[in-house]
């Protein structure tokens, strides 16, 4: 484990304020130490305002396979994150048809994987 982040989530501005320099630190700390033990591969899930430049980097400066679950819901709403997501991309994971087929559209190698949740409402009691 290179850090731990499990304390630093909030909600709202003032409450994230003291949270902005240990996050920093933290992402400096693992940035330095990927660098000289490259993963094989970096899983990036959801959380677009750290992990698009976390995966810029790895794309820059590791040989890392970037694979991107649970990408950003890009197609529903925004789509200005979507070249930085489809470009550090070596895959994108979608749960969902039309997820899939918006980054597909874009240029991004994607796999259709389907959302974990979506057989147990299936199998639920209705």
């Amino acid at each position: 484990l290179l850090g731990d982040n499990s304390g630093m989530s909030s909600i709202g501005l003032v409450e994230a304020l003291p949270l902005v320099l240990p996050s920093i630190q933290m992402q400096a700390r693992v940035r330095g130490r990927l660098k000289d033990a490259e993963p094989d591969v970096t899983v990036l899930m959801d959380y677009p305002g750290v992990n698009i430049p976390f995966g810029r980097f790895m794309k820059e400066n590791t040989a890392s396979k970037i694979v991107y679950y649970i990408p950003p819901n890009e197609w529903v709403w925004n789509g200005s994150r979507t070249p930085d997501i489809v470009q550090m991309s070596d895959i994108i994971l979608c749960n969902y048809r039309d997820e899939a087929e918006y980054f597909s559209k874009q240029g991004g190698a994607v796999l259709l994987v389907g959302h974990p949740l979506v057989e147990s409402v299936r199998q639920a009691p209705s």
